[in-house]
């Protein structure tokens, strides 16, 4: 999972963070976020993600 911005003229700015990982939940996790961001899904019972400020604010 990243942000997909690997752009040679901007490397010297900022940096792209990934996260690599064999672990379905966590994969459940990503298609879930990616489908709330998208506006197919609304937020999800998450196991590893939290989303501010909906999933920790109190």
């Amino acid at each position: 999972m990243s942000t997909g911005n690997y752009n040679e003229m901007t490397a010297d700015i900022y940096t792209d963070i990934d996260y690599v990982t064999a672990d379905d939940e966590v994969g459940k996790d990503s298609a879930a976020l990616f489908n709330f961001l998208m506006g197919y899904t609304d937020i999800a019972d998450w196991k590893h993600f939290y989303l501010a400020p909906k999933s920790i604010k109190s």
